[in-house]
């Protein structure tokens, strides 16, 4: 590829996974990723981009903003094979007691702010809800289906109508 604009990085396959990369049509390039967590295949289409596996290297060659795009989802595909990824959360009131519960992969949130009918949330991809009493556990190998699912959670229980400095109810995000 000539131009000034062409960069090319590598990134490293830790052992005890398996990587494979095709290019698919002129503009698309699909990405499997197993490792003891699961299996995560995403495609990317993205123009101008070489791919190549050798070993337990990933060479991507391109425009640099498209290389290192694709070079960041495939480590985090990578460490989420690997490792996997785990938001916490905390259901918090003070008005009304809500209570959560997971059916047909979406989350129930039951009385919030005192209302009648339930709110439900969609849980995306292989994501895992856990709740225990006041905390939510969002676990999954997918960082943006774990990230999404997170963030329509919290969206379900957001204040609407309220000063949210004095109406403190929802489910927030926890650091501990």
């Amino acid at each position: 590829m000539a131009g000034k604009n062409v960069s090319t990085a590598n990134v490293s396959i830790p052992s005890g996974i398996t990587l494979t990369a095709e290019k698919k049509g002129a503009r698309s390039i699909v990405v499997s990723v197993n490792g003891p967590k699961g299996k995560s295949t995403k495609e990317f289409k993205m123009l101008g981009l070489d791919i190549s596996v050798s070993g337990n290297t990933v060479s991507i060659t391109g425009a640099c903003k498209f290389v290192n795009t694709l070079q960041a989802h495939i480590n985090n595909m990578i460490n989420g094979v690997a490792n996997g990824y785990s938001i916490k959360m905390k259901v918090l009131y003070s008005h009304f007691p809500v209570t959560l519960s997971v059916k047909d992969n979406k989350v129930e949130i039951k009385n919030f702010v005192g209302r009648k009918a339930s709110v439900f949330v969609p849980v995306i991809g292989d994501t895992k809800v856990d709740i225990k009493g006041q905390d939510v556990i969002v676990t999954g190998y997918d960082k943006e289906s774990v990230g999404q699912t997170a963030a329509n959670i919290r969206n379900g229980t957001k204040i609407r109508g309220f000063d949210p400095r004095v109406f403190q109810d929802g489910i927030y995000y926890s650091m501990d």
